[in-house]
């Protein structure tokens, strides 16, 4: 999502006049260097040229990994001086180099946070919270600090970000918004419906992500469930991830007759696919509020569909659904998720109210985020080059 995020603000600041120099790691079969209208890609090597071995201690270790970054951006200032930079939390951790490259380049820095490292990773046990952690949350609240503007796609995660050192002057809550093009779609709906069998479900599609940061145990409990109360309902996982084999064996395991999976769908099909649901599930692991917000939830408002979010109430998400009474906030509960799906399935005209008050609120979200996002940029190449530098 951050990739698409990305690439939707890129097509915004160019046809605003902006050039834009994407410096970003290497792909198999890509040129180091790109060049599409008034956009240039900058890839690096695996390793900067000359570097042979790894074996170099911390200090040295640590370098290494922004090598790759450091030659690729030389290389592109030699043909231009950059404005102002913009660091993303994709990869992970990659923003600690972001002050130090804005150093370099002689550019204010921007930092466009998507999920919160290494918050995330130790709170999803990734990342155990000893030593290292401190080192690394060390790390980046120094390199908060040292960013001329943070960007939060939440209010939670501002919080989070303003307590681990990012200055409340210069942090700014943009949220995500919905990807071009993600809009109701009869007509492909049927035609997805037909394609897989549907036709005459009610369906509760998962779409997205089946990763750490998505518990489905409530999930699995509701269709359960449903079986018996709901007997034309299906819940639908579409997509991959770390967990997806685990989910099917789990769902095999219990005979859950009406979960199914498909495929993470092409992404000219994302309309279609996300209208063919009566209503969108998402979910959040509780202790992961603040850290990350999933962008799923502004493709399933966009096409109208009512979302019922298993999560944290206070969180972003959770607050979004709340705010714009586009569906239901649910704990981690199997029986509390089966009565708010059964009264949607037994309620089609509460389903299609709550989802047209979804879309209402996100109708105009993608202009005003990337309007918001390019304000940020023009302020912080306006500033002083000293800065939070």
């Amino acid at each position: 999502a951050t990739g698409d995020l990305l690439e939707e603000l890129t097509r915004h600041l160019t046809s605003g006049g902006w050039s834009v120099v994407i410096v970003t790691g290497p792909a198999p079969g890509e040129p180091m260097v790109a060049t599409h209208g008034r956009v240039s890609v900058y890839r690096s090597r695996g390793a900067a040229p000359g570097v042979k071995s790894a074996r170099m201690g911390v200090r040295g270790r640590r370098l290494l990994t922004l090598l790759p970054s450091l030659y690729a951006l030389a290389r592109q200032r030699a043909r231009t001086r950059p404005d102002v930079l913009l660091t993303l939390s994709d990869p992970p951790l990659g923003f600690l180099a972001g002050p130090r490259l804005g150093r370099i380049a002689r550019a204010p820095v921007v930092h466009w946070s998507h999920d919160v490292y290494p918050d995330v990773a130790v709170r999803l046990g990734v990342l155990e919270g000893g030593p290292v952690a401190s080192v690394l949350r060390r790390a980046a609240s120094r390199a908060l600090r040292r960013h001329d503007a943070v960007v939060a796609i939440g209010r939670d995660m501002a919080d989070l970000l303003q307590a681990q050192g990012a200055a409340a002057s210069r942090l700014e809550v943009v949220p995500n918004w919905p990807l071009d093009g993600v809009a109701p779609d009869l007509e492909g709906a049927r035609q997805f419906r037909r394609r897989h069998d549907l036709e005459g479900r009610f369906v509760a599609m998962h779409a997205g992500s089946v990763g750490l940061a998505h518990p489905f145990e409530a999930i699995l409990e509701a269709a359960g469930r449903l079986a018996g109360r709901v007997p034309h309902a299906v819940v639908l996982f579409v997509g991959d991830g770390t967990r997806r084999a685990a989910l099917e064996a789990e769902a095999q395991l219990q005979g859950l007759e009406n979960v199914r999976f498909l495929p993470l769908q092409p992404r000219e099909a994302l309309a279609a696919t996300l209208s063919a649901a009566d209503v969108h599930l998402v979910s959040m692991a509780d202790a992961l509020e603040g850290v990350l917000a999933p962008s799923k939830v502004y493709g399933t408002m966009a096409v109208a569909r009512p979302t019922v979010f298993v999560g944290p109430p206070t969180g972003e998400i959770g607050r979004l659904v709340l705010e714009a009474e586009a569906g239901r906030v649910v704990p981690h509960d199997g029986r509390a998720l089966a009565d708010a799906l059964e009264a949607y399935a037994r309620a089609p005209a509460l389903a299609n109210a709550d989802g047209a008050r979804g879309r209402r609120a996100v109708q105009d979200a993608r202009s005003r985020s990337l309007g918001a996002l390019e304000d940020v940029l023009t302020r912080a190449a306006d500033r002083p080059i000293s800065g939070a530098l």
